[in-house]
């Protein structure tokens, strides 16, 4: 099935109705990012090892009836500019690259009590001007291209 283009409510029913595992989900979701990543570019770091463990904690807490909320094993990405403690956050921009976030953003800290693991997206470096395009921007299908577009 295409959870993926489910909303979170109808996720988080399929969760609680055991109808699907958050583990079930996560390898969906890497094996769709597996299968898309070279034509849409969209993610820097998956973090599928964390991932899965979450997901599996996720699992149990779900068996027991003790899941932490409706984003409780639900994937999601963060966007490069948000920092995420041990790891490289880089805004897409070469001039960073090498920046390691000694600390998590305050997100990421309300995330973590819940038990996501986030997956990390790109970004651009780049400015969006007033039409909501992005100059020389990566190709489309990646979250910077066309951001403020309404």
């Amino acid at each position: 099935m295409n959870h993926y283009k489910l909303s979170i409510s109808e996720i988080n029913k399929l969760f609680k109705d055991k109808k699907l595992k958050p583990s079930e989900l996560y390898s969906e979701v890497f094996e769709r990012a597996a299968n898309t990543e070279s034509i849409i570019h969209g993610h820097l770091t998956l973090f599928q090892d964390e991932n899965i463990k979450k997901a599996a904690d996720a699992d149990k807490r779900y068996e027991n009836g003790t899941e932490l909320g409706i984003l409780d094993g639900i994937p999601i990405a963060i966007k490069d500019n948000i920092n995420i403690a041990g790891y490289a956050t880089t805004c897409s921009s070469k001039m960073l690259s090498n920046y390691i976030s000694p600390y998590d953003a305050t997100v990421i800290t309300t995330l973590k009590v819940v038990h996501i693991a986030p997956g990390r997206n790109s970004g651009s470096n780049r400015a969006i001007n007033k039409d909501g395009d992005c100059p020389g921007c990566p190709a489309k299908g990646n979250s910077a291209g066309r951001a403020g577009k309404s």
